[in-house]
């Protein structure tokens, strides 16, 4: 048995065992669980808006420069922020939404 038929095989056992709920996401957890996640992703988002410019602020002080570094960090932190939040609200929205339909889920 070669290496491509071996994997093929793999292949075919893996969707026999978990293919009921390939493309399917269900989510069974607790409310605690699921508040803790959005706890979670606000924590992050707070914290990469901070943390750049802390950051900035820190090599000012070394380079003794004035708020320049600082206002960089900020931009850069904002624009990652912002870029999470997109990123979170689009995926609570695919979740959220009923009437999206799996792609590869046949009729």
């Amino acid at each position: 048995m070669g290496v491509f038929e071996h994997l093929t095989e793999i292949g075919s056992q893996f969707s026999q065992i978990f293919g009921q709920n390939m493309g399917k996401t269900v989510d069974d957890r607790s409310a605690t669980a699921k508040a803790m996640s959005r706890v979670s992703d606000v924590m992050s988002i707070c914290l990469l808006m901070i943390i750049p410019a802390l950051i900035g602020y820190g090599l000012d002080q070394w380079f003794g420069t004035r708020f320049l570094l600082t206002i960089i960090g900020l931009v850069f932190g904002m624009t990652g922020a912002v870029l999470l939040l997109m990123q979170l609200v689009a995926a609570l929205q695919k979740s959220d939404d009923p009437t999206s339909v799996d792609p590869d889920e046949p009729n």
